[in-house]
C-alpha cells in the first residue's frame, strides 16, 4: 500500500526499551502488515517520548488527509545516527512502517525499518534516490576515559550522564510474580484504553520512570542526590538526612530517602499512587515500596552505572520483583526535549 503525503512529525508518549517496540504497539498497530508512504515533510519533532511524523496525505483521488508516523524515542534514533537536523520541512521522503489496526492514517516505524535503510529521501519529480536517511555515526557515544570509583570523601562516584547505548543495556526483562488480584488486572489490561499516558498524555508515576531504558543524569551533593530522567524530563531530589515526608499523602513520585551503603547508593521510595510500570501494564498498588541500588559496574573500556530495582507490593505481587539496567558514562550529551501530544488514535478520522 503506498500513499503520497505531507509528513509532519508528532509526539506520542511513554518510554520503552527496544524489545517493547512501541508503546501499545500490539493494540494499535498490525505488526504483520507493512505500509509505505511518500510525501513532503511538514514538521520534524526530534523529541521524547517518541519521534513522530504528521502527514497531510494526497491519496489516489487527489484529496489530502492527515497522517502520522511515529517511531522510537530519541535515544534509539541517536544510536542510529539521527539528529534533529536529519529532516527538514519540504523534503520528499519515503517511510515504511506498520499499519494501524483500526484503519487510522498512521504508521509505526520500527528499528528494522531504520537500520535496514528503508527510510529514504527521494526526488519528488522522478522518484530517484537522494539519500538514505541515516547518519555517519551515532550522536550518542560513551566516554573512553574511566573516572575514579570514589569521590574525595570516599563516597561512590556515580555523578554523570549515563546512556543506554546498546540493545540489551536495559538488562534482562524479569516478569513480576502476581498474586490473584495483580494477575486479574494484568489479564484484563488493554493498552489502547487502560494506559492514560498513551491515550491522555497523563504523567507517568515513578515506578514506571525509574526502570526506563533511556539516559539518566546523577548529581551528588553533600546533603542530597539529584536524579534526572531523559525519558520524561523529570527530576527527583532526594535528601540524605532521612527526613520524613511532609504528610502521609500518596503521589506519582512518592517520598524518597537515600543513604550510602559502602560502594552503593540506596534509595527507598514509599507513598506511591497505584499505577502501571510499563507499556505492557504490570500495575502495582498504592502499597508499593521501591528500593533502588546504584553502583559502578565498569568494564575494561567504559565506566558504567548499574541499577538494581526491587518492587515490593503485597497488594498485587506474591513476591518482591527485582529488575534493573546498566548504562555507560558520557560527559558530552544533551537531553532531548520532552513534549507529549495526543496520538491520532483518539481522532475520528
Amino acid at each position: 500500500m503506498k500513499y503520497h503525503l505531507i509528513l509532519p512529525v508528532l509526539m506520542l508518549l511513554t518510554t520503552i526499551s527496544p524489545a517493547q517496540a512501541h508503546h501499545a504497539a500490539a493494540a494499535t498497530f498490525d505488526t504483520s502488515q507493512t505500509t509505505e508512504i511518500e510525501g513532503y515533510v511538514k514538521e520534524f519533532s526530534f523529541r521524547n517520548p517518541h519521534i513522530t511524523i504528521r502527514l497531510a496525505v494526497t491519496g489516489e483521488d487527489g484529496a489530502e488527509k492527515e497522517w502520522v508516523a511515529t517511531a522510537p524515542a530519541v535515544a534509539g534514533f541517536r544510536r542510529w545516527g539521527w539528529t534533529e537536523e536529519m529532516l527538514k520541512e519540504g523534503q520528499f521522503v519515503r517511510l515504511v512502517g506498520r499499519a494501524s489496526r483500526l484503519g487510522r492514517p498512521m504508521i509505526l516505524i520500527e528499528r528494522g525499518d531504520i537500520e535496514g535503510g528503508k527510510l529514504l529521501e527521494l526526488n519528488p519529480t522522478d522518484g530517484s534516490l537522494v539519500r538514505i536517511l541515516e547518519g555517519p555515526k551515532p550522536d550518542q557515544t560513551p566516554d573512553l576515559s574511566i573516572p575514579a570509583l570514589t569521590l574525595e570523601d570516599g563516597r561512590p562516584n556515580l555523578t554523570g550522564t549515563w546512556l543506554a547505548v546498546a540493545p540489551g543495556a536495559g538488562g534482562p526483562r524479569v516478569n513480576p510474580q502476581f498474586n490473584e488480584v495483580g494477575q486479574a488486572l494484568q489479564d484484563s489490561f488493554d493498552p489502547a484504553t487502560d494506559d492514560t499516558a498513551f491515550t491522555e498524555c497523563a504523567t507517568r508515576g515513578y515506578p514506571r520512570v525509574v526502570g526506563n531504558n533511556q539516559s539518566v543524569r546523577v548529581t551528588q551533593k553533600d546533603d542530597y542526590v539529584l536524579i534526572e530522567q531523559e525519558g520524561d524530563g523529570s527530576q527527583k531530589l532526594i535528601y540524605l538526612d532521612g527526613r520524613a515526608a511532609a504528610n502521609d499523602e500518596h503521589s506519582l513520585s512518592g517520598h524518597s530517602t537515600a543513604h550510602y551503603d559502602g560502594d552503593t547508593l540506596v534509595v527507598k521510595t514509599t507513598q506511591l499512587l497505584a499505577g502501571l510500570t510499563s507499556p505492557q501494564g504490570n500495575a502495582l498498588s498504592d502499597q508499593t515500596t521501591i528500593e533502588e541500588r546504584y553502583s559502578r559496574a565498569d568494564d575494561s573500556e567504559h565506566a558504567a552505572l548499574e541499577l538494581q530495582i526491587t518492587f515490593t507490593d503485597p497488594g498485587h505481587l506474591s513476591a518482591p520483583w527485582t529488575t534493573g539496567w546498566r548504562k555507560l558514562l558520557t560527559n558530552d550529551y544533551q537531553f532531548a526535549e520532552t513534549e507529549c501530544q495526543l496520538p491520532l488514535l483518539a481522532n475520528s478520522n
